[in-house]
């Protein structure tokens, strides 16, 4: 029996024994109970005991684990409660912080602002947060200060240290202003650069533009004889070969400012590679090269996509294997690889060659601006750009030129492009004929030339003049304004550079004056310009303009831009056509016209065809005589590859006596 229950029974009871039995049991019962209670209250404090325990060790381990400051503070901020953080030794200075205010130990600026806060806690906002910084031993330290309400009077601190975060954040601002600098100059420099190019490109295609404009002009003349043709055909095919060094190096500057496009067209994929290989197979020959051409049998015949870059392309490539090939061969092979879901083809390049090859450290620098092999130190003219501008054309049409060479075996290059299938034949664009007037029963059309160099200006006077417009010309901006006033011109030719006041400034001024006259057609104004960047024809038209030609020009292009705005009907030399002559000897075994297959093909051509190509010839155009040969039916394969060739070698008096392109007119 419980101790305590049986003091009580002998006190007020007497003895156990001298109960009745039932009393006696009853008591017993109520005792085993008692001790069972007790047993379990002794269970409950036990446990009481060791989960309080575990409480304050876990309590102590989050503690240690959060790196946090705590504090509970009173509405007087003074410390109730604390739990140090990592910054302890330098946020609280103190062994014992509990019971002091925190103006104690921190600055007045910031224990006031724990006051502040203090203060504006309520059951609304119960929370509150600001951050404040530290200078302690000349070092700045940063903190974010959390403040939660317990209860009327008191709050719990939560201070943690962002000083890294700041830091941090310091050093990103700083590394991000230093890359805006950095990228604002380079957007500099690369301006500058672009300026520069403009400034030059102008420069340098401007006196070229006289230098091809008037040789073109002068092949007109009927009286000259072979001496002087032969003079005027070097002088248009070595500005030519400038323009196109100088394009090469605009390219690269295009490319590198990103102004570069894809110009995409539906064209006849064979004809173009039979173009390539007509263009530089005579070149192989002449070194006792194989030139081959390997095409798919399931190569798409009409495609879109940008022709040119892709004869640039090809022409560059394969340029470097003939150059660079003493003996053996050289080809182009082309086949399909897939033909993807949205309607493109995917083509492979292949141009091989069995020549000197290139060494395998070379090859990772080989489409760098400016670089060429050192293996190929005896075949060094050109710019270094041939690849680098080859490399970022076929990266701009989706694909990537690879290489494979081994020293002394030859060399692979090879590229991948997709290219769009076009179901419907499209036909090329006939090339005008040659205009030697303005047909009869036309207005007279009065042109205004808006230019301030003189070379220029005569020549675009000239050239106009010449097939029966009436030309006015002034030299600058402000001239051009004055003029239009007074001779109300039909259509202006707007020089883009000059001084004073430039042709867009002058085109806008002329457009504020229509509109406040309420001129119902505006005057066509197109611009001419020898820039390769500033014009760019979207701002051209925004400013006013009805269009824009990039000298140095073609006499179609300024002939062909006029009737598109004028609707004049010109008058061609349809008369000349060619007839035949006995001029056979000097590359066919007989002088009888009927056995020479190439003069046959010629003959079969429409006239029309005939005197674009006697044009383009004595005029040395080598761009317009490959277009015309591109337009050749495949029963005319040798016609087109001997007027290759013969271009190719420059071998223009063959081509005329060849063909018999001399007319009875020219032979007088």
């Amino acid at each position: 029996m419980h101790r305590l229950l049986e003091d009580q029974i002998q006190q007020y009871l007497g003895s156990l024994e001298a109960l009745p039995p039932e009393w006696r049991r009853f008591l017993v019962a109520v005792s085993e109970t008692y001790e069972a209670a007790e047993r379990d209250r002794q269970t409950l404090v036990q446990d009481q005991v060791t989960n309080t325990q575990a409480l304050l060790e876990a309590n102590a381990q989050m503690r240690k684990a959060i790196p946090d400051l705590f504090f509970q503070l009173d509405q007087d901020s003074i410390i109730r409660d604390y739990k140090p953080g990592s910054m302890h030794d330098v946020y609280v200075p103190l062994l014992d912080p509990i019971g002091k205010p925190l103006y104690s130990f921190l600055p007045t600026e910031v224990a006031e602002q724990f006051r502040t806060a203090l203060q504006q806690l309520s059951l609304k906002q119960p929370m509150l947060s600001f951050s404040h910084s530290l200078v302690l031993d000349g070092e700045t330290y940063f903190y974010e200060v959390r403040l939660v309400q317990l209860s009327h009077h008191q709050a719990i601190a939560i201070i943690r240290d962002i000083t890294l975060q700041k830091r941090t954040e310091a050093e990103l601002t700083a590394a991000k202003e230093t890359a805006i600098r950095e990228a604002t100059r380079s957007e500099e420099a690369n301006l500058a650069k672009s300026q520069f190019l403009a400034k030059m490109s102008h420069e340098l295609r401007t006196p070229l533009n006289a230098i091809l404009g008037f040789s073109q002009l002068m092949n007109r003349d009927p009286n000259l004889n072979a001496d002087q043709k032969d003079y005027l055909n070097t002088i248009n095919q070595s500005g030519k070969h400038l323009l196109d060094v100088i394009n090469e190096i605009l390219d690269l500057a295009k490319i590198e400012a990103g102004r570069t496009t894809l110009n995409e067209q539906p064209f006849h994929l064979p004809r173009l590679l039979n173009s390539v290989r007509a263009m530089l197979a005579m070149k192989a020959t002449s070194k006792g090269l194989e030139f081959r051409l390997e095409l798919d049998p399931e190569l798409p015949v009409q495609v879109e996509a940008d022709e040119q870059k892709l004869r640039q392309v090809l022409i560059n490539l394969l340029g470097n294997a003939i150059k660079f090939t003493a003996q053996g061969w050289i080809c182009l092979a082309v086949k399909t690889l897939s033909t993807s879901e949205n309607g493109r083809i995917l083509v492979q390049f292949q141009i091989q060659d069995t020549g000197c090859g290139i060494n395998e450290t070379e090859t990772d620098n080989l489409f760098d601006p400016f670089v060429q092999s050192l293996k190929r130190t005896d075949n060094q003219e050109g710019t270094g750009l041939g690849l680098t501008i080859s490399q970022q054309f076929v990266q701009l049409m989706g694909g990537m030129i690879t290489v494979q060479s081994t020293v002394g075996q030859g060399t692979l290059f090879q590229f991948t492009i997709p290219l769009k299938l076009v179901r419907e034949s499209t036909s090329l664009a006939q090339t005008p004929l040659v205009i030697v007037g303005l047909a009869p029963d036309q207005p007279n059309h009065h042109i205004l030339v808006v230019e301030d160099r003189k070379t220029n200006r005569d020549l675009l006077m000239t050239l106009l003049a010449t097939v029966g417009f009436t030309v006015t010309a002034v030299t600058q901006g402000e001239e051009a304004i004055a003029a239009w006033q007074t001779i109300q011109p039909d259509f202006i030719w707007m020089d883009l550079q000059m001084p004073i006041l430039d042709g867009l400034g002058a085109t806008q001024a002329i457009r504020q004056q229509e509109r406040s006259q309420g001129v119902i057609h505006p005057v066509p104004i197109v611009v001419l310009t020898a820039s390769a960047f500033v014009a760019d024809e979207a701002q051209v038209l925004e400013m006013g303009c009805n269009g824009l030609v990039r000298k140095p020009y073609t006499e179609s292009i300024i002939f062909e831009t006029m009737a598109r705005h004028l609707g004049v009907i010109y008058t061609y030399a349809d008369e000349e056509i060619p007839t035949t002559s006995p001029h056979l000897g000097r590359s066919f075994p007989s002088d009888d016209p009927t056995q020479n297959p190439i003069l046959n093909q010629f003959q079969s051509m429409p006239p029309a065809w005939q005197v674009q190509l006697k044009q383009a010839v004595y005029e040395a155009d080598g761009e317009e005589i490959h277009q015309l040969v591109q337009q050749l039916p495949p029963l005319c394969g040798e016609l087109g590859t001997a007027i290759v060739q013969w271009l190719d070698g420059f071998e223009f008096e063959t081509m005329i006596a060849m063909l018999d392109l001399e007319s009875e007119s020219d032979a007088e």
